[in-house]
């Protein structure tokens, strides 16, 4: 090999050993500024779920060995529209209708969503046909216009990407993490146990958590710590008037009856 042909050589392998540089860096420029991109995407989800949350309020009596004891119960909502409706939906782990021995012992309870401070009397709430574990409630138009509340889209169509954001129910986190799709059910995703958060590192989530899409539209609710459920058929098969403020025991044991009949035929991953 002649010198001027070495000399082009190792000019080659310098200039390609900087354009490897550069591709590289301009890699990490792109990784750097997606991560950016995403962390914005967080906190502005994040900041629309501040300024349009609601909270759903219950108050019960209950009968108890030492006579009737209060119990309040708060929990943080959000408020979805579907067909020109709009609903929020809870966890019944979070409520006094868990089914658990204590709900057989409730004697009046009263429900209410508080917005702003203002308080309007929930006049019944529904039970998810395809997971009675899960509580619909009604909410008027007129509340929303009153307090400028911009309801949540649901996800009409869950991404192939697999990413979505998380706010906790106790509004102690949010962050990101992916999903797959479930071979159990087709009304479940499962959830990648590790979210990526800001402030905390990787944290692991917990059900009543709330899932969106990249898109910031709302997919479901967590069933646990690894399945979500997903929000998209609201049919009913049971509703609870609370208009007497009564819970009596037909009721209850209709629902115990749902709840077991539900957990009876569900696989054991999503329970």
């Amino acid at each position: 090999m002649t010198n001027s042909l070495k000399h082009s050589v190792l000019v080659l392998i310098i200039f390609g050993s900087i354009l490897k540089g550069q591709y590289q860096n301009l890699l990490s420029i792109n990784n750097f500024e997606k991560k950016i991109s995403e962390t914005e995407s967080v906190n502005q989800l994040a900041k629309r779920y501040n300024e349009n949350k609601i909270t759903v309020y219950f108050d019960t009596l209950t009968k108890g060995l030492f006579g009737p004891s209060y119990r309040k119960f708060f929990i943080p909502a959000i408020v979805f529209s579907k067909n020109k409706q709009y609903y929020t939906i809870l966890n019944s782990k979070n409520t006094p209708f868990d089914l658990s021995n204590e709900t057989k012992n409730i004697l009046l309870i009263k429900g209410f969503v508080v917005i702003n401070q203002s308080r309007y009397t929930i006049k019944g709430i529904y039970f998810l046909a395809i997971d009675p574990r899960y509580i619909l409630i009604p909410i008027p138009i007129e509340i929303l216009d009153v307090h400028k509340i911009k309801p949540f889209k649901l996800e009409e169509k869950i991404s192939v990407t697999n990413n979505a954001f998380i706010i906790n129910s106790e509004e102690k986190y949010f962050g990101r993490t992916q999903y797959q799709f479930d071979e159990h059910s087709e009304n479940y995703i499962k959830m990648n146990s590790n979210i990526i958060t800001d402030e905390f590192g990787e944290i692991t989530s917990t059900y009543s958590d709330l899932v969106f899409s990249d898109s910031g539209n709302l997919i479901g609710i967590m069933t646990n710590d690894i399945y979500c459920f997903i929000i998209k058929n609201l049919s009913t098969n049971h509703k609870l008037s609370l208009d007497n403020k009564i819970i009596s025991k037909k009721s209850t044991k209709q629902l115990r009856r749902l709840k077991n009949n539900f957990i009876k035929n569900s696989p054991i991953e999503i329970r």
